[in-house]
């Protein structure tokens, strides 16, 4: 079980990091909808 979650990308930093950049992106984009909206 260990083993198998050592592999899983979720646990490596690099996959974090883009994960955290494509979410912060999602967020900044919403903003700019809603703000353009009103």
């Amino acid at each position: 079980m260990n083993e198998r979650t050592k592999k899983s990308p979720c646990y490596s930093p690099k996959y974090h990091t883009d994960s955290l950049k494509t979410l912060l992106l999602w967020a900044f984009c919403i903003l700019i909808l809603l703000q353009n909206e009103e």
